[in-house]
């Protein structure tokens, strides 16, 4: 999963995932592994594709819908003497399918292959097919471009309007009719890809669902003046009502929007100083019963902090202490599962793990002009999973030891059917960690021109989880995992007795690699040519499909003086190149 901190190029990054492609026959294998197979009309989308008649469109009804009449939102004024306040505009519109879902497969062979762009629709007679649709709807990854337009009248005069991508992924999608099924299939994770790498997406809105076609735009505000209502329409554009058979009264939605002040406006001086905050403490016996467990004390004091010049001190907090919970007795560990050990597990349920090339690659200094510093490469490595079968590491405690032994565990058809030893897991208290790193993922080198290594990462330990989508065209591949990023809590307590780590097929698990250690040491490297090297399993441990496509590189010319290193990082069969 991405582990870092959010940022943009050259700054601390995020985190993500998938599949890396040939730049030796190692790892071509890995290419093929998670490729898109894509034939026919399908891979062919042009622009010599036309729009079907209305008439003849088999697929879903696409209606945009009104969740209410009339809307008051809160504008925020810039200045205390401002005329205009800046609003977030959400409508409510929603965009709903019904009859079928609205579903479009977004994929390209191989990295110097075409991304092309297909409509997947169940037909009223229960057939499948696919209809292929130019290239040039798509907004790169990022959704349909310019589907959805948002305007905004006021007295009938225009104000603004905006072009919209449409994303069919929300984040938040909701069931339109009381028929619909009760879960929607599709990822929730949007359609961007954090990483430059991604082979195969999924978009799609279920049957009788519905998604907020405005939500990419709600972080963009809009300047408008207070107390005034405003028209704010929603409406499918022409071309695409055209291609997805959309009538007129289903491809626009009207909601009256009236712009008011937050309360209190303008905002009360901020005290001149704060005052103190009780402490807060509470405390629970524990039960008299002799097979419950003791409930711990739990004591919380809060203080108020030095806030920011002008805001008002008594909404800024600080935790001094964390809450610390009783020990658990001591009791017999559970037996592990009752599956067979497999020594060769068939091919059929095993997964394969492919490397990404690196990216997101960015020089960091820590000197200054009177402290002599270093000079680090930062870069980024995503991990992806193809195969047959996700990846899943689970490790167990045994005699109150530090460190788990692990077991690589196998399925097919959804169920568990072997096991096999998988190497160890350990603790990992760092700060941003605190959870439990499987020992044996992956490997990160820096190589010079004749592939010799001459700095290694310290990155060991790894808490497997998928950060995000790199090929949801695979067979195996799962959409909408139970969880992404640590939001499963899949890495386990320091307390734990048993820890399951766990990636599907089609997701990747993104480390950005940029503190001291982690990132490779520049600093006394001469200039010239280099390869970041990201092994998985290097130990082949794990149990795959191929070890062929284990190893990715990527070349990287660095550069400059010692404290002013720059480098160039040519693109990779035509994709995101790099440089500072």
């Amino acid at each position: 999963m991405m582990r870092g901190l959010a940022r943009g190029r050259g700054g601390p990054l995020s985190r993500t995932r998938v599949t890396a492609m040939a730049v030796a026959a190692a790892l071509a294998g890995g290419t093929a592994a998670l490729a898109v197979t894509t034939g026919g009309a399908a891979a062919q989308a042009s622009s010599a594709v036309q729009p079907q008649a209305p008439a003849h469109y088999q697929g879903p009804r696409l209606t945009l819908i009104r969740a209410a009449t009339d809307l008051t939102v809160v504008g925020y004024p810039t200045s205390r003497t401002s005329k205009q306040v800046q609003v977030y505009v959400d409508p409510g519109v929603w965009l709903a399918s019904l009859g079928s879902p609205f579903q479009l497969d977004v994929g390209r062979a191989n990295y110097r292959s075409p991304v092309t762009l297909t409509q997947v629709i169940d037909t009223p007679g229960g057939a499948r097919v696919t209809r292929p649709l130019p290239a040039s709807m798509l907004d790169h990854w990022n959704g349909v471009e310019g589907m959805i337009r948002l305007t905004v009248r006021y007295a009938g005069h225009m104000v603004t309007s905006h072009s919209l991508t449409f994303c069919p992924n929300s984040y938040d999608p909701e069931r339109a009719t009381p028929d619909s099924p009760d879960t929607s299939p599709y990822p929730l994770q949007g359609c961007s890809s954090f990483d430059p790498f991604p082979l195969g997406q999924v978009w799609g809105i279920a049957k009788g669902w519905a998604v907020d076609p405005s939500e990419s735009f709600f972080g963009r505000p809009i300047s408008l003046v207070p107390n005034r209502t405003y028209q704010v329409t929603e409406s499918i554009t022409p071309r695409y009502t055209n291609w997805f058979g959309v009538t007129p009264a289903d491809a626009s939605a009207t909601v009256n929007v009236t712009v008011s002040l937050p309360p209190g406006f303008p905002p009360p001086s901020p005290p001149p100083s704060p005052t103190p905050t009780p402490t807060v403490s509470a405390t629970a016996t524990a039960s008299s019963s002799p097979s419950a467990l003791p409930t711990p004390t739990v004591t919380v004091s809060a203080s108020l902090s030095a806030s920011p010049a002008g805001v008002p001190a008594s909404t800024f907090y600080r935790l001094p202490t964390r809450a610390r919970t009783a020990a658990r007795p001591a009791g017999p560990l559970p037996a592990l599962p009752a599956v067979r050990t497999m020594k060769n597990p068939p091919a059929d349920v095993l997964p394969d793990l492919v490397p990404l090339p690196a990216w997101g690659m960015n020089i960091a200094h820590t000197g200054s002009k009177k402290v002599v510093g270093h000079d680090y490469l930062d870069f980024a490595a995503t991990v992806a999973v193809g195969g047959n079968s996700p990846l899943d590491v689970e490790a167990f405690r045994s005699n109150a030891s530090p460190v788990m032994k692990a077991y690589q565990y196998f399925y097919k058809n959804g169920k568990v059917v072997g096991r096999a030893p998988a190497g160890t897991m350990g603790f990992d208290k760092a700060k941003g960690h605190n959870h439990w790193h499987f020992e044996q993922f992956a490997k990160y080198t820096l190589l010079s021109a004749n592939k010799k290594q001459v700095v290694r990462s310290q990155k060991v330990g790894f808490c497997i989880a998928p950060s995000d989508a790199v090929n949801l065209l695979l067979h195996n591949a799962v959409w909408n995992p139970t969880f992404i990023g640590f939001g499963g809590g899949q890495c386990g307590s320091p307390t734990a007795l048993w820890v399951r780590e766990m990636m599907p097929v089609g997701w990747g698990d993104t480390y950005e690699q940029f503190l001291a250690g982690q990132a490779f040491d520049i600093t006394n490297l001469k200039n010239g040519t280099y390869y970041v090297a990201i092994t998985a399993n290097p130990g082949h441990l794990l149990k795959e499909t191929s070890y062929r496509n284990d190893l990715s590189l990527r070349k990287v010319i660095i550069s400059g003086a010692k404290g002013h290193r720059h480098f160039v990082v040519p693109a990779y069969d035509g994709i995101d190149p790099e440089h500072r």
